[in-house]
């Protein structure tokens, strides 16, 4: 799902959610149209305003490869300073 189906699903308005959220009803907008990409917590503050969730909004990222070509686990973030 994206923000327009969710907002429209939500029977929201664009301007509601925005004011929910705390941000400009253009700010919103470029969001909508993938103009601009919200900072995670205005992510997450969306996703709720709309009842979803911020990867049916905005995608999720594709899962980190762990394993090694010769097939080991590999250690991710376990580096010594």
């Amino acid at each position: 799902m994206e923000l327009r189906a969710a907002c429209k699903m939500s029977g929201k308005t664009q301007v509601q959610v925005a004011k929910e959220v705390g941000i400009a009803e253009t700010v919103y907008q470029r969001y909508k149209y993938s103009k601009s990409i919200p900072s995670v917590r205005t992510a997450i503050r969306i996703a709720r305003a709309l009842g979803s969730t911020v990867e049916a909004l905005f995608g999720a990222a594709p899962p980190v490869n762990t394993k090694k070509p010769d097939g080991d686990q590999a250690k991710i973030c376990t580096s010594k300073l």
